[in-house]
């Protein structure tokens, strides 16, 4: 019936991008899934958000904490070679919701921007004040953003 694409991207990985997972997959291998909560957080969670709502910090932190090496590498080798999506955008025909978080260095809103610009219909929400985990960081906006946008193509 349609689909939501939250903080994500079409484009293949760098080589830059490339090894910066896989050196997330050697440091998960190396020092556990705990090592890697300091690095994702500063790109989850606005430095805003970090410096005051220090429950939000612990959450994140301790599902980042509960994940298997297993898991962090595969994820991590997942993200280093994913293909390019951008020919497959505008195939998509379904009603599609983009959200990102403004402040998102992962993936930054111009990436967002241009699947809007290669799916035909799609509506493009930026949410103020968020970065990667925008749902989480700004679950208000997110939530509403979903609704009426759910709301809009029923």
């Amino acid at each position: 019936m349609g689909m939501i694409l939250i903080d994500t991207i079409a484009n293949p990985a760098s080589v830059v991008e490339q090894n910066l997972w896989k050196g997330m997959a050697q440091k998960a291998q190396m020092f556990g899934p705990q090592s890697l909560a300091p690095e994702l957080l500063k790109d989850m969670l606005t430095g805003d958000t970090r410096a005051h709502r220090m429950g939000d910090v612990k959450f994140l932190t301790d599902i980042v904490k509960q994940a298997s090496v297993a898991a962090d590498v595969a994820g991590a080798n997942v993200l280093a070679t994913r293909p390019d999506s951008l020919p497959t955008l505008k195939t998509i025909t379904v009603p599609t919701l983009i959200l990102e978080g403004l402040e998102d260095t992962v993936y930054p809103i111009e990436f967002s921007q241009k699947m809007h610009q290669n799916i035909a219909g799609s509506k493009l929400v930026i949410i103020p004040g968020a970065a990667h985990a925008a749902i989480f960081e700004k679950a208000t906006a997110a939530n509403r953003a979903i609704i009426d946008w759910a709301r809009s193509v029923r």
